[in-house]
């Protein structure tokens, strides 16, 4: 839930920003959940992500809805139909919005499932965009630290006897 409240704006009215990423994202998420739990992952995961992906947002945000946190509203006449999305409730978005926060400023490695969060967050173009300005400039270099060895080959981390 806390990946669906960082993809809407906090800073406009709760307009959502979407991105093509997030419904993957949310998937992955769900998936570190259930391996997280003991269940195995299931194979071949491409398949899996193009199966679950395009209803995914919308049951996150039913589920936000159905809580009060999101307030949404669907207009299905004329050509097309359109889905507003307005915050009702700022506190569990402003509760993910600080534990991402929470995480980056750390100076401990984060466990696995905050790493996932930040990573996922960020994979979504999502975790820049709550970290504008001056004061979060250390937030954005340790988000760089934590997601930067994911767009490094392999074999550089082998080479320094990273494993």
């Amino acid at each position: 839930m806390h990946l669906l409240l960082l993809a809407v704006d906090p800073d406009r009215d709760g307009r959502p920003r979407f991105t093509p990423a997030l419904a993957p994202a949310l998937v992955l998420a769900d998936l570190l959940d259930t391996i997280r739990r003991g269940r195995p992952a299931p194979d071949p995961l491409a398949d899996y992500l193009r199966t679950r992906a395009p209803g995914r947002v919308e049951r996150y945000v039913d589920a936000a809805r159905d809580l009060g946190t999101l307030e949404v509203s669907v207009r299905r006449e004329g050509y097309f139909g359109h889905t507003r999305i307005r915050v009702a409730d700022r506190w569990p978005l402003e509760r993910a919005v600080d534990r991402l926060v929470r995480i980056l400023n750390s100076d401990q490695h984060p466990d696995d499932r905050d790493l996932a969060f930040v990573v996922l967050a960020e994979q979504m173009g999502r975790a820049q965009v709550h970290l504008k300005g001056r004061k979060y400039r250390d937030q954005r270099r340790r988000l760089d630290l934590l997601v930067g060895w994911r767009a490094r080959p392999a074999s550089v981390g082998r080479e320094h006897g990273a494993v």
